[in-house]
């Protein structure tokens, strides 16, 4: 649950803060709004692939693997410009928002008699918790810089990640590498 409700935040903070640092950059607001869509409809590409990928990889794997592919293109978008900023900023939305899907899965797989309970953590507790971290990123704007909010972005994710390398959640390449053996 908290690994989502980090998640959340830098999704959030994401749509929150990026359309004013585009802005900033020079794209006027049409063009950032465009932006930010394509890059909303890349995280959407991101949870069917995702989904698709963690059935057969393992859902922890591929969480694990998402979160950790998120980072550097969200860094990436910050060291380039023009059309390859654009294409990082993509691959960072589609990298984050695939893990959506694969944790609602995780969440239905751990509680499995309670279905709608988990779905109601990991849709309505982690996302409304992970809503009220973006009002971090906005004292850290007022008070630094709308680059210093962004720029903690990573930090979550980060953490959801190490989160989800402890989670009591089986791992599924560890269950084939073993699978007949006596260990």
């Amino acid at each position: 649950m908290t690994a989502s409700v980090l998640r959340a935040w830098a999704v959030f903070a994401a749509i929150t803060f990026l359309p004013m640092y585009l802005v900033t950059q020079g794209y006027d607001l049409m063009t950032a709004s465009i932006i930010m869509t394509l890059m909303l409809l890349s995280g959407v590409a991101g949870q069917i692939i995702g989904g698709q990928i963690s059935d057969r990889i393992g859902r922890k794997e591929f969480m694990i693997f998402g979160l950790a592919g998120a980072v550097p293109f969200f860094y990436l978008f910050f060291a380039s410009s023009g059309i390859i900023a654009i294409i990082t900023l993509l691959i960072f939305g589609f990298f984050l928002w695939s893990t959506f899907a694969v944790a609602v899965a995780i969440s239905h797989e751990l509680l499995p008699q309670n279905v709608g309970l988990a779905s109601g953590m990991m849709l309505g507790l982690a996302i409304g918790f992970g809503g009220l971290g973006v009002a971090v990123n906005g004292i850290i704007a007022d008070q630094y810089s709308l680059a210093a909010a962004l720029g903690t972005i990573p930090v979550p994710i980060i953490a959801a990640l190490l989160l989800m390398t402890v989670l009591p959640y089986p791992w599924k390449s560890l269950k084939r590498r073993f699978a007949g053996r006596i260990i």
